[in-house]
């Protein structure tokens, strides 16, 4: 599966990533919780390319309203602050919904 689209990437001048890298950017959002650089590493977005990654959640939120309009960009983050870090509708005892 990854090696066509490996080639796809090569075929088009974009470098490929090493999945090592991959699995390093994976594990530190997925165990770090907090970063002096750009704090809550929880939800972000990170594009990788050529073994680099940038974190593009913050300009994706600032243009959202462009991209989805007005209205939708108010409503998803009325949704993203409902639900918060999941801490209080992930647990069935405590959600009210059991």
């Amino acid at each position: 599966m990854a090696t066509p689209v490996l080639k796809l990437w090569e075929d088009h001048g974009v470098a490929g990533n090493d999945p090592e890298v991959i699995a390093d950017f994976v594990l530190t959002l997925a165990s770090v919780p907090y970063s002096p650089y750009v704090g809550s590493l929880s939800g972000l977005a990170i594009y990788v390319e050529a073994n680099k990654g940038w974190e593009i959640e913050k300009d994706l939120d600032k243009s959202d309203a462009l991209w989805i309009g007005e209205e939708m960009s108010k409503n998803a983050l009325k949704i993203e602050q409902a639900l918060g870090n999941g801490g209080s509708w992930v647990n069935p005892k405590t959600n009210g919904l059991s």
